[in-house]
């Protein structure tokens, strides 16, 4: 009789931890569908954005007016969580082929891929999405900074190494250090011999 129960008790526990591992199997699966979606409608709204012409009627422009609003408060709020950054955009397309051509350059020192100004837009979409603007903060912080150097930081919030970064923006890695202090030096006005990612991350 013992044993009857026992087994029991074991098949209700078999079936138990199934269900669990189910369960969150399960839920992985429906936040990570609700991520892409998100990414893709993020996506879909900058090349929409950039396709359409600049609003000219005075309703166009009273409805463009909140865009400027939340810029503001997103500066004054400052919520930017670089941590969540570096884990939730490995689940992103885009970070996928960073890595990809990432991988290829170390095995065959080549590129098979390119990083393209459509994924540079991509990218970017993906870092304000998940630090809720951190761009518009930072060309408000530091007026002097052009596109190209929002996008150079944007790689440093990644957590990238020099080396690294010189292969996406296929230039030389003493290119990559000379534009890293000419940053720091003469746009952020920091003489500090910090790196430019905790920059970054504290300003």
């Amino acid at each position: 009789m013992r044993q009857i129960i026992y087994v029991c008790l074991c098949v209700i526990l078999c079936l138990s931890g199934t269900l669990c591992i189910i369960t969150i199997h399960r839920h992985k699966i429906r936040k990570r569908r609700q991520v892409i979606i998100k990414i893709l409608m993020q996506q879909w709204m900058h090349e929409h954005a950039r396709l359409l012409p600049a609003p000219s009627s005075p309703v166009a422009w009273l409805q463009a007016e909140p865009v400027a609003t939340e810029v503001v408060e997103a500066k004054g709020s400052r919520s930017f969580d670089f941590d969540v950054l570096q884990v939730r955009i490995r689940e992103t397309e885009v970070y996928r082929k960073l890595m990809r051509i990432l991988d290829h350059y170390k095995k065959c020192a080549d590129y098979e891929e390119h990083f393209t100004m459509e994924d540079r837009y991509a990218f970017i979409d993906v870092i304000d999405g998940y630090t809720h603007g951190f761009t518009s903060y930072l060309k408000q912080t530091c007026s002097a900074l052009t596109e190209e150097d929002v996008y150079f930081c944007c790689l440093h919030l990644l957590g990238l190494k020099a080396s690294q970064i010189a292969v996406i923006v296929e230039q030389d890695r003493s290119n990559i250090y000379k534009r890293q202090k000419a940053l720091l030096k003469d746009k952020f006005k920091i003489a500090t011999k910090d790196k430019l990612e905790n920059v970054l991350k504290n300003i």
